[in-house]
């Protein structure tokens, strides 16, 4: 059974991949485009008696609906949180069609010849909006009527918006049902796989802030990575299909993209250590706590999560351009690597910009590339991150073997002197015991009234008082002319038994009575 579940395995690869690769083109050639050619008007529609929207029954050429332009944020507004838009469906060749829409501001609901065919979100019991997160939506047109007979209807929306923005975002197309998730992963495979790259890269990078010795350069690359790579899950249009809970995901992408100048904030006082880090940090610190109190507020529910992005989008203008002046007013002392860093984030500075404007409908609608911003930036990080290191090894290699060298000079001058000061101390000790023995020896004749006693105590003491030396005493024979040995030291030390007499120098030529010869080895 377990074989068989492996045999299947390949064909649904072969299919998958096919769907990619294949059926996303076919399903780009069948579609047709909707972001033009609405009608719009302003409040909400009166009801008849059975509860039916009286503007969702209204025919083409009626008054009231003026001509919009584009998909969002039609004129004249002027507070209104309800929009209603209308547009002729176009005839066409589908099994059954869908009209897909990347995004609703805020919720949203379609009408067909009256018949609601689609909602998402809802209201509150006091007309409040009750976010339900973005998502992409397949609104489905062969409920109500057939494939064939789509151009003779016209389409209907009710939305609710309490947002900066109302209406459609993002690509609003029919489509036959079959290319929606073909479509989807043609369009969104490359930012899986850049999410999964920069997922690994935060994960290997965070790694080493953990583990001794601790890399904080690469510590902050790290959680930028793995705050970028969250927020391109989160945003990426298959997320649906792993879990199809949309306002988790957005609150998984807003805790992400509130991160990503924190982390910015703590790339660049990391690597820019000759800039005041203080102003730095309190930057970071200032957005982390809007961070933590807007999405506080909005899970309590004391506001919408969708009102804190344009607020944060000011502060990401903000502070994105204050840490630059910080920084660029120490330009005069960056290294090739910080002039590598700075470019890296203004380029990724003007992706997140250029995304702003796009979804503040400051510019017109396209898809900005910003998983390739991310992947670039990411890339460029570690690319510079690890040349760095490898520099910093390099220079501590160096700085190692120098010191190695250093330190056994060091030591061989040690050792030397310690010799020196331990043979200078044994030299000490050896003088302190020769002048300690001297002075006993001289204590003990003051005491002695006999000279040939006084001749013996000092034999007995030679040997102490000339040691380590080698030695002999000799005295004059009585009845030869001859000296005799009557002691010597140590006692392994070979001396003649006698020696001849020599007269003392002078004018006196009597023998001596006695002699201490003294062997002193030569070097």
């Amino acid at each position: 059974m377990t074989r068989k579940r492996h045999r299947l395995g390949l064909p649904a690869i072969l299919w998958l991949t096919l769907g990619i690769w294949y059926f996303p083109q076919a399903a780009l050639a069948t579609e047709t485009s909707l972001r033009n050619g609405w009608e719009y008007r302003w409040g909400d529609s009166p009801q008849d008696a059975n509860g039916h929207f009286l503007w969702a029954a209204e025919p083409a050429g009626t008054s009231g609906w003026l001509p919009m332009s584009g998909t969002a944020n039609p004129p004249q507004r002027h507070g209104n949180e309800t929009l209603w838009m209308r547009h002729q469906l176009p005839a066409g060749k589908w099994h059954r069609p869908v009209l897909f829409v990347s995004s609703i501001d805020l919720i949203g609901e379609a009408y067909i010849d009256s018949q609601k065919v689609f909602q998402y979100g809802s209201l509150d019991a006091n007309g409040q909006v009750q976010f339900a997160g973005w998502s992409w939506h397949a609104i489905p047109l062969f409920d109500v009527t057939g494939a064939d007979a789509l151009g003779t209807k016209i389409l209907y929306l009710r939305i609710h918006s309490d947002y900066s923005d109302i209406g459609l975002w993002g690509k609003v197309a029919i489509m036959d049902e079959s290319a929606v998730l073909p479509m989807m992963l043609s369009t969104s495979w490359e930012g899986l796989i850049v999410a999964t790259f920069c997922l690994i890269v935060g994960s290997l990078a965070s790694l080493l802030v953990v583990t001794p010795p601790r890399q904080w350069r690469l510590g902050s690359v790290g959680f930028f990575s793995l705050a970028i790579g969250i927020m391109l899950l989160a945003e990426n249009d298959t997320r649906k299909l792993l879990l199809d809970i949309p306002l988790l995901w957005n609150y998984l992408a807003a805790a992400t993209y509130f991160s990503l100048p924190i982390a910015m904030g703590l790339i660049l006082e990391h690597w820019f250590p000759q800039v005041r880090t203080r102003f730095l940090r309190l930057i970071w610190l200032a957005l982390l706590t809007y961070l933590i109190i807007s999405l506080s507020m909005s899970l309590t529910g004391m506001i919408s999560l969708a009102s804190t992005f344009p607020t944060f989008d000011v502060l990401l203008l903000i502070s994105t351009l204050l840490m630059a002046l910080l920084v660029l007013r120490q330009r005069h002392t960056f290294s090739i690597h910080q002039h590598l860093v700075l470019a890296s984030y203004a380029a990724f500075v003007f992706i997140l910009v250029l995304d702003m404007a796009v979804a503040h409908s400051i510019i017109g609608w396209f898809e900005v590339p910003v998983h390739f911003g991310a992947l670039a930036f990411t890339l460029s990080m570690v690319i510079i991150s690890l040349r760095h290191y490898t520099q910093t090894q390099r220079e501590l290699n160096h700085l190692n073997r120098f010191l190695e060298s250093e330190v056994a000079e060091r030591t061989s001058e040690l050792k030397s002197h310690v010799k020196r000061e331990h043979q200078r101390a044994s030299l000490i000790t050896l003088e302190h015991s020769k002048s300690q023995a001297l002075a006993d020896l001289i204590d003990d004749l003051q005491g002695t009234a006999v000279l040939e006693h006084a001749l013996e105590m000092i034999m007995d003491a030679l040997p102490d008082l000339t040691s380590p030396l080698r030695g002999a005493f000799y005295r004059q024979s009585a009845d030869e002319p001859l000296l005799s040995l009557t002691h010597h030291w140590p006692k392994d030390y070979q001396v003649p038994a006698t020696l001849p007499s020599f007269p003392l120098s002078g004018t006196d030529n009597r023998p001596p009575s006695w002699l201490f010869p003294v062997d002193i080895p030569r070097p």
